[in-house]
């Protein structure tokens, strides 16, 4: 039924069109009120029947294709050749007022028109790339502004004349005597104006479009395997996918070679951003939770990989493959069409990754760890203050995705707690109850685990989207070097992009000592420029770079410090993601051992009475933490290293300097 009444619709307004055709032959339509109106109505027949005919096939999915010749093809181009009519006639003030409005109106008018209707038809064109729809929107978009600095100019140009008209009858002038000789503006603009302007707007067109179609590696001009040999069917093919779960629902979808491909990817993840691009270039964008996104691949001829860019979501297994049935009429085969990976840069590798193999260098290698922090970089200070007085406290922890330099000319993205790298270092003692108020104010859902809690994960630890917050209150019930870090997936990617810190809960009868150090050690794994980490090292355990409070050579230039005789504890968290420590000090060796909730040694004595022990490294897993002390006999320059020299060599290493 609504077939039949469209196409009834379709029919009356063609009845209607062959009068004003006839009408338009004997008279043609110079202003450009009449030329937008006939433009306008020259879309509607083509928005009602392509409309009739996706109803009348069962393609009801397909009706959103028919809003912009429908809108603003034809009911824009209406709407605005009325106005430029209705608004002089309606402003009056006289033929002469009226007249200049009207000359106003019709400035620019062909220059406008075809910019609109060049815009659309490009924004139309079968075969068209994300790119030349965002061209062809935008001439369109230019061309309907213009109407606003026109309409202003307009309505000025008939105000001048009222008013001189006013001021005329005020000053007891009689009007001018209007004759056949008399000088009038012509209304419409002459046909050599309409022509230089029609012929000016399809240069602009014919430029943009060209130069997109030139840039863009999903331009048919850009193929280089074969791919504009593929016939298009005229048909479209609209899959629905589902972002959930670290996974695409369904992950493979079949299209017939020839077929135009449409994606629908709904995001029905209650706290995660997704995206879903295409190895032609092609992509949704960042989808929101709960939200749906809609991309064009463009006519298919051959598989297509496809994943989610959000970094690490592809390791995880958010990967998507289009592939394709049957030959291409043409004997393009299955060569033809957009195609797959090597048609785009960043298919060689994952997440904009370079994809090379194990023989390609190492970011490592360009990176001097021997070399100081670069001037403008702070030193994060390593001194662990004293527990603070209270037994509750509240605390802020809010996600910000910032970037921040990590070994000397090494600026990556890190993502991070309260803009630190590390998280700040939390002390308190058993018993002691934190409340932390916990912030997402980065651009994908993130969460916070603190391991000093014994509590069930399902409510604190969740991930929770951007904008939003949730409370963690726990009390510690243990002692410890505790690690806290982001708990959504993939966890190792979070954690090397910087979301980690420690919290300390002091022994009972913790002894003070002179001096008191904390170190978190973690490891980056370099991605490109702006990516925080790279999946694939992260998996074959390849880190860049290990460091020691969030700088691989910081403590280099400015070294921890003591006195000779002092006691000096130091504490040590393994944040991992993967690699663990074995914590040593050149020249020393450590009287207290505290390892996991547990003293090994203290002062010299082990846990079965004997005395006269010492230790000299402390090794830990990642994820656990304990602290080490010495006193110094000697002045000098002491080397703290990680003794798995591969990591000390990539940035494990800092200075304590004694003194007298």
């Amino acid at each position: 039924m609504i077939a039949v009444a469209l196409g009834a619709y379709l029919l009356a307004v063609l009845w209607h069109l062959v009068y004003l055709v006839r009408a338009a032959r004997s008279a043609p339509p110079r202003e450009f009120a009449s030329m937008s109106i006939a433009c306008g109505l020259v879309w509607l027949p083509i928005a009602l029947g392509w409309a009739t005919w996706l109803v009348a096939t069962g393609r009801m999915a397909d009706l959103g294709d028919v809003t912009a010749p429908l809108l603003a093809g034809a009911a824009a181009q209406i709407l605005f050749g009325a106005m430029s009519f209705l608004m002089p006639t309606v402003m009056r003030g006289g033929p002469a007022a009226v007249r200049a409005g009207m000359v106003e109106m019709n400035r620019l008018a062909a220059f406008r028109l075809v910019l609109v209707n060049a815009g659309l038809t490009v924004f139309l064109a079968p075969g068209g790339t994300s790119w030349t729809r965002v061209v062809g929107s935008l001439l369109a978009f230019v061309g309907f502004v213009l109407f606003l600095p026109v309409m202003i100019r307009a309505v000025r140009a008939q105000l001048r004349v009222i008013r001189a008209a006013a001021a005329a009858r005020e000053a007891g002038e009689k009007p001018a005597r209007v004759t056949a000789d008399t000088a009038r503006a012509e209304i419409a603009p002459g046909r050599r104006r309409n022509l230089v302007g029609a012929l000016a707007a399809l240069l602009v067109a014919a430029l943009a479009t060209g130069t997109v179609l030139a840039v863009d590696p999903s331009s048919p001009l850009r193929r280089t395997d074969g791919s504009a040999a593929v016939t298009p069917t005229g048909n479209t093919t609209t899959v629905e996918v589902v972002a959930v779960g670290m996974r695409f629902e369904p992950s493979t979808v079949t299209v017939p070679v020839g077929d135009r491909l449409v994606i629908e990817l709904r995001n029905d993840d209650e706290t995660t951003v997704h995206d879903l691009y295409l190895a032609n270039g092609v992509g949704t964008g960042r989808v929101e939770p709960g939200e749906t996104a809609r991309v064009d691949v463009g006519v298919v001829g051959r598989p297509v990989e496809g994943w989610c860019t959000i970094a690490g979501h592809k390791a995880m297994g958010m990967t998507f493959d289009v592939q394709v049935e049957g030959d291409d009429p043409a004997g393009g085969g299955a060569g033809g069409g957009v195609g797959g990976a090597a048609q785009d840069p960043r298919a060689a590798g994952h997440d904009g990754h370079s994809g090379a193999g194990d023989d390609a260098a190492s970011p490592t290698d360009a990176i001097d760890v021997l070399s100081p922090p670069s001037d403008d970089v702070e030193t994060r200070d390593p001194v662990l203050p004293p527990a603070p007085p209270g037994r509750e406290h509240r605390v802020s922890l809010t996600v910000r995705e910032t970037t921040d330099e990590l070994a000397p000319g090494v600026v990556r993205p890190v993502w991070t707690y309260n803009g630190g790298l590390p998280a700040p270092t939390l002390r308190g003692r058993v018993g002691d109850t934190f409340v932390v108020t916990f912030r997402n104010e980065g651009t994908i859902g993130h969460s916070i685990d603190f391991h000093a809690g014994d509590v069930s994960p399902d409510e604190v630890m969740r991930t929770i989207p951007p904008g939003e917050e949730l409370e963690y209150r726990f009390t510690v019930k243990r002692a410890g070097a505790w690690l806290y870090h982001c708990a959504t997936a993939p966890m190792s990617g979070h954690v090397a992009a910087g979301m980690f810190g420690a919290l300390i809960v002091d022994p009972p009868e913790l002894p003070e000592v002179d001096r008191e150090y904390v170190l978190v050690q973690s490891e980056a794994y370099l991605g490109g420029d702006d990516e925080p980490f790279d999946m694939d090292k992260i998996a074959a355990r390849r880190p860049d770079l290990v460091m020691f409070n969030g700088h691989a050579t910081q403590y280099r230039r400015d070294p921890l410090t003591a006195r000779v005789g002092e006691t000096v504890r130091i504490w040590v968290v393994a944040a991992g993601p993967s690699d663990g420590t074995s914590f040593h000090v050149v020249g020393g060796q450590f009287d207290t051992v505290y390892k996991e909730g547990a003293y090994r040694l203290r002062d010299g004595r082990d846990a079965f009475g004997g005395s006269g022990g010492g230790a000299q490294a402390l090794d830990l897993a990642p994820s656990q933490g304990g602290f080490v002390e010495m006193t110094p006999a000697e002045p000098g320059r002491y080397v703290f290293v990680d003794h798995s020299f591969a990591d000390a060599e990539k940035g494990a290493t800092g200075f304590l300097d004694v003194s007298d």
